[in-house]
């Protein structure tokens, strides 16, 4: 008989290397859901007119300094989450899917595809490729993409950089989860 599916997507992708995890990281990807997470971020929005266009089509917060978050997470179906973020007044939702062993989230058109890398420190998500509407984008362009999950004071913490050549900061957040 065979052990049943792992009911989260992340824990799923990442297999045995779930079990280096901080605990923290861990439990946060082994909630049952829904479940709705409150904490404060620092958060750096686009500046300039390009970088803000990006930031809208991709659906990214607006928000700046250090702002109250809410995070609430479902999972509709096996293997894929929904993530709705509250950065004060700004919103906005990813939908998270597991596709042939990497972590696709979608960001409006935007689509990027990652590679999780789990160990003691945390969760690095690899940035693999990027399209829009379904069409490639250079892999140039996630160059300056970088997310991490963390364990820091017996809290959750999360570390996201979105930067584009030419345009800049397109979105920057760091901050907490209260857990449990």
């Amino acid at each position: 008989m065979s052990e049943p599916a792992p009911t989260s997507l992340f824990l799923g992708l990442l297999g045995a290397q779930a079990d280096a995890l901080p605990s923290q990281v861990r439990r946060l990807h082994a909630l049952p859901m829904p479940v709705e997470l409150r904490s404060h971020a620092q958060a750096s929005a686009a500046r300039g007119l390009p970088a803000r266009l990006c930031a809208f089509v991709a659906g990214l917060p607006r928000a700046d300094g250090d702002v109250p978050v809410c995070v609430r997470l479902v999972s509709p179906a096996p293997g894929v989450e929904i993530w709705t973020r509250e950065f004060g007044a700004s919103t906005f939702r990813s939908h998270l899917r597991a596709v042939n062993g990497e972590l696709h989230e979608q960001l409006g058109p935007v689509r990027i595809r990652f590679r999780l890398h789990g160990h003691a420190q945390g969760i690095v998500w690899e940035p693999l490729g990027i399209d829009m509407w379904r069409i490639p984008l250079p892999r140039r362009l996630l160059a300056g993409v970088s997310a991490r999950e963390s364990e820091r004071d017996g809290r959750y913490r999360f570390d996201v950089t979105a930067t584009l050549p030419w345009i800049g900061l397109i979105v920057r957040y760091e901050g907490w989860l209260d857990v449990g």
